[in-house]
């Protein structure tokens, strides 16, 4: 699959291709962190979750997105 992606394509002229692999998910506690040895607090978190090339897993937390949704679902 990865080897299918042009890395020197013009983004204007092709169609970008998604990472397949990517979520988009949210959780009442930061699972990102739970560790053998960590003692973590309940905390409303949402994270991107997805995998490089290399196939290894990576985290980005992204409160902004969720406050703008929540927002939205307010109104």
């Amino acid at each position: 699959m990865w080897d299918r992606i042009d890395r020197t394509g013009d983004l204007f002229r092709q169609r970008p291709i998604l990472n397949p692999v990517l979520a988009n998910l949210h959780y009442n506690w930061p699972v990102h962190r739970i560790g053998p040895r960590i003692r973590i607090a309940p905390k409303e978190t949402v994270l991107l979750v997805f995998r490089d090339s290399n196939d290894q897993i990576h985290f980005a937390e992204n409160h902004k997105l969720y406050r703008s949704r929540r927002t939205r679902e307010d109104q």
